[in-house]
């Protein structure tokens, strides 16, 4: 029985949602949209003066960051965050990784690694990595974030680990470390605090992580849990705009990509304010745009927007010869 979805993944779920809405943050791509210079309604904010209101609100001189504002939302500022994402107090640092969150730019997860590879046991960056679809991940080969990572699953007894597994299985067909750790973990004889529930859904985590890495055998789960959802539209969405950000493996992607010639409507909780009515197939596009690397399939835009069958096809066909042409399924 497939295990019983935990408000994590619920929560990832509704910010999956809001980041398909915008195309420059679930990309991963720095836009040109922010400012590079920090304003206020009135005048502008220069960076000196942002680092000030952070050091008064590390004394306790200020309940808040005044220029909060301007640090999520302008370029000039991101040299700040950079600094204090590493600060050496946990309340700047957890407050500060907080703001970096708030747009999820590729530029930023290797600062969200780099604070877990140096606060493995107090860093709050795990969250927002997570939210990275593994094609992010591609480049990063970092033994001291695996490192980190097993540190905290070992000494978090209670603790399902879903984020720190997630991670490792985006870092696992990279890093032969990642893998071994996920396959230790697998086996009856890892010691775990979890009730029984929580470890049969740590186990499903796992096998989807080791998915990632190619297992056989973690394939075959996953691709028997996408057949088993296929009857219920909101699971079907569920695995598409949840589960599926996992996996940049072909052979888990090319069953799925027919969810793009899906005709069925999306349930109206899935769509945006003022969004017509879409299909799953319309989701499906946006979602493998984003799994994809930039501008991989031409035809394809991550905007959520109705399509003809005959659209959908031609970006089905396109999905299919890309994932194809990918080395591991070349050679099989």
């Amino acid at each position: 029985m497939k295990p019983k979805i935990l408000p994590k993944k619920i929560a990832f779920f509704l910010a999956v949602l809001f980041l398909l809405s915008f195309s420059s943050i679930v990309l991963g791509e720095q836009t040109a949209e922010f400012p590079h210079k920090c304003r206020t309604k009135t005048r502008q904010i220069s960076r000196k003066e942002i680092v000030a209101d952070i050091e008064k609100y590390r004394k306790g001189e200020t309940p808040v960051i005044e220029s909060k504002g301007e640090l999520i939302s302008c370029l000039e500022a991101f040299p700040v965050l950079k600094k204090y994402i590493f600060d050496r107090d946990p309340n700047i640092r957890d407050l500060l990784t907080e703001f970096l969150g708030y747009f999820l730019f590729s530029n930023r997860l290797p600062l969200f690694l780099k604070q877990i590879e140096m606060y493995p046991l107090k860093t709050n960056a795990l969250r927002y990595a997570s939210y990275y679809p593994c094609r992010q991940y591609r480049r990063i080969k970092s033994k001291a974030l695996t490192n980190a990572l097993i540190k905290r699953i070992k000494s978090l007894k209670n603790d399902a680990a879903d984020d720190e597994i997630y991670i490792l299985g985006c870092a696992a067909p990279q890093n032969a470390r990642a893998k071994q750790f996920l396959e230790e973990l697998r086996q009856n004889s890892f010691q775990s605090g979890l009730t029984a529930d929580e470890r049969r859904s740590q186990l499903r985590n796992v096998d989807y992580a080791l998915a990632e890495a190619a297992d056989a055998g973690a394939e075959k789960s996953v691709l028997a849990d996408f057949e088993g959802v296929l009857k219920n539209e909101t699971e079907t969405l569920e695995f598409l705009l949840g589960d599926l950000r996992g996996f940049t493996n072909c052979r888990i992607l090319l069953p799925v990509s027919r969810l793009i010639l899906d005709e069925r409507n999306a349930p109206e909780s899935y769509l945006q304010n003022k969004e017509i009515k879409l299909r799953i197939g319309d989701l499906a596009v946006s979602v493998f745009q984003t799994l994809l690397e930039k501008n991989a399939v031409p035809k394809a835009t991550i905007e959520r927007i109705p399509r003809t069958l005959e659209e959908r096809n031609e970006i089905y066909r396109q999905v299919q010869a890309k994932l194809k042409s990918s080395p591991l399924c070349r050679t099989r």
